[in-house]
């Protein structure tokens, strides 16, 4: 039997992040990010929102999404989905999407992370 499960996650990550340190925020915060062996996650929205005094680099396993200091959007999307890019990913059990933080500031706020999908498991 095959059920799916509705993934609708919204969180902010990152906001204890040390000044000028590199640092991966998902893991061990967003169970959609290492789906356990048995589970398929589909994401179809992901958006990243924070401080602009941060840059990130998103990967899945060793593969490149969002490349090494990249800024964020400032704003945030509200409630309104349809502020949030369409973002198409597919995380296999065992597979790992990481998100890399480096923070400027002295105080950070995080990135929030909007994420709209589906889990299948088995």
């Amino acid at each position: 039997m095959v059920d799916v499960d509705p993934l609708r996650d919204i969180k902010t990550f990152g906001a204890a992040v040390a000044q000028s340190t590199r640092e991966e925020i998902l893991q061990g915060n967003a169970d959609w990010a290492s789906p356990a062996l048995g589970e398929i996650v589909i994401i179809e929205k992901l958006g990243l929102f924070g401080a602009v005094t941060c840059t990130i680099g998103m990967y899945k396993g060793r593969k490149a999404i969002t490349e090494e200091g990249s800024a964020l959007d400032a704003t945030t999307f509200g409630n309104d989905w349809e502020k949030v890019a369409t973002f198409p990913i597919v995380l296999r059990g065992g597979e790992k999407l990481k998100l890399f933080m480096t923070d400027s500031a002295a105080n950070p706020a995080g990135v929030t992370c909007a994420v709209l999908g589906k889990v299948i498991s088995r």
